[in-house]
């Protein structure tokens, strides 16, 4: 999504007009979640033959998965797909959908993370609904995904 005072999907909290108790709820860095019990992962992975391979497990979900992204940190604003601007009650409503439910946050007047790149698409699922994408493979040959190793793809 592109980053302004007035998004045309959605309306924007004002991080610095809240009252400090409810700021953290609006950090970006405060927000991840996940419904995966770590201590249950923990238990479950115990016997994983792959010593390696269970330690990104474990520590993926417990801090994170690492994209493996080794190119430039630095913003880029690009227009989101067709998909979205064909569709923006469908958007809107898939977005608001995936905030409520905690997998992703937003939206913010300004961007939370200053190289932040953010370009979205929805295409509608086999089973119903739209399922949300995010576009890492434009600008073609310095997009996020350029700078993925193939071995992480």
């Amino acid at each position: 999504m592109k980053f302004s005072l007035q998004h045309p999907a959605l309306s924007c909290v004002r991080f610095d007009r809240l009252q400090d108790s409810s700021k953290d709820r609006y950090d970006i860095w405060k927000m991840g979640y996940s419904p995966i019990n770590i201590k249950q992962l923990q238990l479950i992975l115990r016997d994983y033959p792959n010593e390696q391979d269970k330690q990104i497990l474990f520590n993926g979900f417990k801090f994170g998965f690492s994209l493996n992204y080794h190119g430039p940190r630095i913003p880029f604003e690009s227009k989101n797909l067709k998909s979205v601007l064909s569709n923006p009650v469908g958007a809107r409503l898939k977005i608001e959908s995936e905030i409520s439910l905690e997998r992703i946050a937003g939206p913010f007047c300004k961007r939370p993370i200053s190289n932040l790149r953010c370009s979205i698409g929805i295409v509608p699922k086999k089973t119903g609904g739209l399922r949300l994408n995010t576009h890492l493979s434009y600008p073609q040959l310095s997009s996020v995904n350029d700078f993925i190793d193939e071995k992480f793809t």
